[in-house]
């Protein structure tokens, strides 16, 4: 009942604070109003059943909805909201970080039982289990705070999440080195882990190039979020799903051919430099989206 006063008092802020035509708090109200009855709907469920996983889920995910609301009008009553683009490439990217964790641990599930002594097993499962809070830390403290991410406060929360999920990733690594795990197993580990890291470093990537809503430049992110959400569920199609290739294979060349185009709109403006820096990275996105349709052309034929 307290939070619920507080809310609607916040709510009711926001709704005397809006001037003319700027709806971006009152977006931000019925943000906030959502999670609420997401949060009541939960806590009723588990009135009746502490142990109702589905509710425990959501009563998190709509913790997470008030923090993320909180920000979201913090941000635009200080004029530090973030455009919709940098929030959906960076929560993306949040998501795509929690997905390697998560398929890392997943893939050395199997190979536990290669371990022959007991204390290296149970500091692999250990340093494990520490890999995926930290995934999922990530991910919680990006979604909780990604509307302003242009505040310092809420660039710090989300690299130090990451800080923490380096550090996981390295202890598992090490524990799995010590473990004597067979050969192919470690190079798995390793594959993963490089994933991980590329994974993390486009959430920080995405953290520094956020943009101002309603200061938009040149659209460069709605095509990289495409690309983003794309190739992850091309990389699941490709091990589940081959049938699903095409699409998001579409997709992606979509999206990098708007990319490119961009690209070249601001250089043709820009400085030399400028200039030649974005159309080399132009060819270097054209030759990988070619590679790319030739290997997801020859995944679908086999």
């Amino acid at each position: 009942k307290g939070l619920h006063a507080a809310m609607l008092e916040l709510i009711n802020s926001a709704k005397t604070a809006t001037k003319d035509d700027d709806i971006t708090l009152i977006d931000g109200a019925k943000t906030m109003a959502e999670a609420l009855a997401m949060l009541y709907e939960a806590s009723a469920a588990l009135a009746e059943n502490p142990n109702d996983s589905v509710a425990l889920e959501a009563m998190k995910n709509a913790q997470l909805g008030i923090l993320s609301a909180r920000a979201y009008m913090e941000a635009a009553a200080d004029g530090q909201l973030a455009d919709a683009p940098s929030r959906s490439l960076l929560l993306e990217s949040a998501r795509m970080a929690n997905a390697t964790a998560l398929a890392l641990c997943m893939n050395l599930g199997p190979v536990l039982t290669s371990i022959n002594d007991a204390s290296a097993k149970a500091s692999v499962q250990a340093q494990a289990k520490n890999l995926l809070a930290a995934g999922q830390g990530v991910l919680n403290a990006t979604t909780a705070v990604a509307p302003a991410l242009l505040v310092s406060a809420s660039q710090q929360k989300i690299a130090n999440a990451c800080k923490v999920l380096a550090t996981a990733l390295a202890q598992l690594a090490a524990a799995c080195d010590s473990a004597g795990l067979p050969t192919s197993a470690l190079a798995n580990v390793r594959s993963d882990s490089k994933r991980v890291t590329a994974a993390q470093e486009q959430v920080l990537g995405a953290l520094q190039c956020g943009g101002k809503r309603g200061l938009e430049p040149e659209d460069f992110l709605s095509p990289l979020y495409t690309i983003t959400s794309s190739c992850n569920a091309l990389m699941q199609s490709a091990r589940a799903n081959p049938k699903g290739i095409p699409g998001s294979a579409t997709a992606v060349n979509g999206a990098g051919q708007q990319l490119m185009g961009v690209s070249k709109s601001v250089a043709a403006k820009a400085d030399l430099k400028v200039k030649n820096d974005l159309l080399a990275a132009a060819k270097n996105l054209s030759d990988a989206l070619a590679k790319l349709n030739s290997s997801a052309k020859q995944a679908t034929q086999n």
